[in-house]
């Protein structure tokens, strides 16, 4: 991991010049949205603010956080609470309304003093004191899921109130975020940092599990709500989040959303997948893979003959057994490549199955060691844009000493690539002519 706060400072430094500046608030131009927990810290420094679920965020991810200068801000789902949630047994009787069957979860009742001091005492402090340095409310019109909140809509709108003026009064040096949140009163928005709100261009359908473009209709129902904000409040940052499936959509899409006026989060329907920022995020990450059990990584080849040249080279290995179980998020949004170096004969097919699936021309797969002997691993070294030397080699030119120690045979063939060394005395030096390898 990144210790020093440096490269956090580099990357965030034309937030400062860029970004439009909150009531109260400092400078900002990338809020990002994370809801896993794979990714590496480096990859997370590009955020000026960054949403994270308090249950997936370990402490020590907190302070490298907060000492990277990137405010870590704790997601509060405010009307809702996830089936699978670890605190669904401490719901009291009579909290819950209703249930949001796409989302698998209960609909609660913030009418209640006591659910929204549960959600202050139990969830919001707790996070702050754990080194948290803002909340994102969410789910603010859950209860227009049920009878009773269609039927009593000024009322869940003042206690929502209630809770965000109690959070700033308890923490007031802490960042507010709401999701959309426009039917709170007037004096509730002059006390949050930033609004934010979905599907500005494309969203994504729970139930129906897909994306979808927002319909014109929809998005002038969405201006108008804006309008009132870019009135009223011009310096509040305004947060569009959209989703796409594949990254390069998700460059396209923010890009679009910043010439839009907004500060744009684009990420898959899991927020799993870190959204593009501005500058451009420069990976330096690499996973390296080693076939050793997870505790001996350090006596692995990769680590003692590749760690110090990837260093040398600017990047950061991150260092990974194939023993451990999978990775389940993307790899192409935070890590320039993946290297593999096999000393074993592990059982390796579901491991190389799965690398596979993420390599591309943007995502490259380098292997080491032992040659692989199943049919996935083989597949994931044999790329059919590998260019390889044809046929028998004759050297062009060679230093006398070469192919005079113990025997006179020099290299016929190769199967990877020669290196171009720069600034180097050739000591053999062999004709150019490629041909295109295919499986």
């Amino acid at each position: 991991m990144i210790r020093n706060t440096l490269f956090a400072l580099l990357l965030l430094l034309p937030a400062s010049l860029l970004a439009s500046t909150g009531q109260g608030s400092p400078s900002i131009l990338n809020v990002g949205f994370y809801y896993g927990f794979e990714a590496p810290i480096g990859s997370l420094y590009a955020y000026d603010w960054l949403v994270l679920q308090p249950t997936q965020t370990s402490d020590a991810r907190l302070d490298f956080l907060n000492l990277g200068n990137t405010r870590p801000v704790a997601y509060l789902s405010a009307g809702e609470m996830a089936h699978s949630d670890q605190a669904i047994k401490t719901l009291g009787k009579g909290w819950v309304l209703g249930e949001n069957t796409a989302w698998k979860s209960y609909v609660l009742d913030i009418r209640r003093a006591d659910v929204r001091a549960f959600m202050l005492d139990d969830l919001v402090t707790p996070a702050m004191t754990r080194g948290f340095r803002g909340v994102f409310l969410d789910t603010l019109d859950s209860h227009l899921l049920t009878e009773e909140g269609k039927n009593n809509q000024q009322a869940f709108a003042d206690a929502q109130a209630l809770l965000i003026a109690e959070i700033r009064e308890r923490f007031p040096e802490s960042r507010i975020i709401i999701n959309r949140g426009f039917h709170l009163p007037e004096q509730i928005h002059r006390q949050v940092d930033a609004l934010a709100f979905e599907s500005w261009r494309n969203g994504y359908e729970a139930g129906g599990r897909r994306y979808y473009r927002t319909s014109e209709q929809d998005r002038e129902w969405l201006s108008g709500q804006l309008s009132h904000w870019r009135e009223n409040h011009p310096n509040t940052p305004i947060i569009a989040i959209d989703y796409a499936k594949s990254g390069a959509e998700a460059v396209e899409l923010s890009q679009q959303l910043a010439q839009e006026g907004f500060t744009p989060y684009v990420s898959d329907h899991d927020l799993n997948r870190l959204g593009p920022t501005l500058p451009p995020i420069k990976k330096r990450h690499i996973l390296v893979f080693h076939d050793l059990p997870e505790h001996q990584a350090d006596q692995s080849s990769a680590h003692r003959r590749l760690g110090i040249l990837l260093e040398r080279l600017g990047l950061v290995p991150t260092y990974r057994s194939i023993l451990q179980p999978l990775l389940n998020e993307p790899l192409d949004d935070r890590y320039l490549g993946a290297v593999v170096w096999r000393e074993t004969n592990a059982n390796a097919s579901a491991f190389c199955r799965w690398l596979g699936q993420s390599q591309s021309t943007g995502f490259p797969v380098v292997a080491f060691g032992l040659s692989p002997t199943s049919t996935p691993c083989k597949a994931l070294i044999q790329s059919r844009r590998l260019a390889v030397p044809a046929g028998s080699l004759e050297p062009a030119s060679a230093h006398p000493s070469m192919g005079n120690f113990e025997s006179k045979r020099l290299p016929t063939g190769t199967l990877t690539p020669l290196p171009q060394p720069r600034l180097a005395s050739s000591w053999l030096t062999m004709p150019r002519t490629y041909r295109r390898r295919h499986r």
